[in-house]
């Protein structure tokens, strides 16, 4: 299963689980789409792999 992890791992900004900012690499490394397209360069610092948009959770009412 898919961790969802909460908040981009470059500025702490919060991605909850319905949100289409959050990114992840191969290996879940999540960050926000602003960190990274400014400033990772769409790039992963912790294994190098690319970005794909994490998939969005629907929260149930």
């Amino acid at each position: 299963m898919l961790e969802m992890r909460p908040v981009c791992e470059h500025c702490n900004k919060a991605l909850l689980p319905e949100s289409d900012e959050a990114m992840i690499c191969a290996y879940e490394c999540t960050f926000c789409k602003t960190c990274v397209e400014t400033v990772l360069n769409h790039e992963c610092p912790n294994c190098g792999g690319t970005f794909e948009k994490r998939p969005v959770k629907k929260t149930t009412s």
